[in-house]
């Protein structure tokens, strides 16, 4: 089982979750894999296959137009 990692923004910790059964895994060092299989569902952790999440940064532009209204 390939586990999913969230990260809600840059810079924080990412936490991971069961690709087969969904349950979040315990908080714990991006270096130490704790966890060799799933608490809930049992299947086996393939931590070398997790997918990185990759932060870009985006260039936007916003275009305000006011409407004058007249009553």
């Amino acid at each position: 089982m390939i586990p999913i990692m969230e990260q809600e923004r840059p810079n924080i910790l990412p936490r991971y979750r069961c690709g087969q059964c969904g349950t979040r895994f315990p908080l714990f060092s991006a270096k130490e894999k704790e966890w060799n299989y799933c608490c809930h569902c049992g299947a086996e952790i393939e931590w070398d296959k997790v997918k990185p999440i990759v932060w870009e940064g985006k260039q936007c532009s916003v275009s305000v137009s006011y409407t004058h209204l007249t009553l």
